[in-house]
């Protein structure tokens, strides 16, 4: 399970908050642009099984999101298997 969190928006790009299993202390820190789906891993986190795969996990839910038109979430969760 991976949960993310809006923390800062910028203009038009977003910042969000990405942490495995509800482990915050190893959030690492993505930025959407919601208008040219611009994205950009910001601060990779110290989760020891690949951050940068949840970073792209959530990364590629927002540009869904984008291309839908759907309203970006404050808040979400991403859960596979």
């Amino acid at each position: 399970m991976l949960d993310f969190k809006l923390i800062r928006k910028d203009g038009d790009i977003w910042y969000y908050e990405v942490y495995p299993e509800g482990r915050i202390e190893h959030a690492s820190i993505v930025s959407f642009n919601i208008k040219t789906g611009e994205m950009n891993i910001v601060d990779l986190g110290t989760f020891d099984c690949a951050p940068r795969k949840y970073a792209c996990k959530v990364l590629n839910k927002l540009e869904k999101y984008r291309k839908s038109g759907e309203e970006y979430p404050e808040k979400g969760m991403i859960a596979w298997g």
